[in-house]
C-alpha cells in the first residue's frame, strides 16, 4: 500500500489501562506483571526500553567480536615482527663485521699503494744508477792500441 492511500481502518484510539496485574508468581513468566493493554506512550517507552537494551547487548557483542578478531590477528603479526627484528638485527651485526674488515682491508690497499709508490721511486733512481756506472765503467775502459 502507497503512503497516499486511504484505507477503510476504523482510527486508532488508545486502549484504556486496565487495573495492573498483581505481583504474584505466575507460571506464565516475566510476562506476567505487565498490564493487560499499553498506551501508546507506555509502548513507546517499552519499545524505547527494549531497543536500548538490545542495542547495548549487540554493541557488546559486536565489541566483543571485534576485540577477538583483532587480537586473533595482532598475534601471528607480532610474532612476525619479532622475527623480522631478529633478522635485521643479526644483519645489522653482519653488516658491522662486513663494515670492520672492509676498513682494515682500505688500509691495508693504502699501506701497499704507498709502498708500491715507493719502490717505484727507488727502481726509477736504482735503473738511473745503473745506467750512469755502466756508462762510467765504458768510459774508463777505452783501449788505446799502438801506443806502447
Amino acid at each position: 500500500m502507497s503512503h497516499g492511500q486511504k484505507t477503510n481502518r476504523p482510527p486508532r484510539t488508545p486502549a484504556k489501562m486496565s487495573a495492573p496485574a498483581t505481583h504474584e508468581a505466575s507460571p506464565q513468566g516475566p510476562t506476567s506483571n505487565l498490564p493487560d493493554s499499553l498506551t501508546s506512550t507506555e509502548f513507546r517507552a517499552l519499545c524505547s526500553s527494549i531497543e536500548a537494551s538490545v542495542a547495548a547487548s549487540v554493541q557488546a557483542s559486536i565489541a566483543d567480536t571485534v576485540r577477538t578478531a583483532v587480537t586473533d590477528a595482532i598475534v601471528p603479526l607480532s610474532s612476525s615482527i619479532d622475527a623480522l627484528r631478529a633478522t635485521v638485527e643479526g644483519q645489522g651485526s653482519r653488516l658491522k663485521d662486513v663494515e670492520s674488515g672492509l676498513s682494515d682491508y682500505s688500509d691495508r690497499l693504502v699501506r701497499l699503494e704507498d709502498t708500491v709508490s715507493h719502490l717505484s721511486k727507488d727502481n726509477c733512481r736504482l735503473r738511473d744508477k745503473l745506467d750512469d756506472l755502466e756508462f762510467r765503467s765504458r768510459r774508463n775502459t777505452v783501449r788505446e792500441d799502438g801506443t806502447r
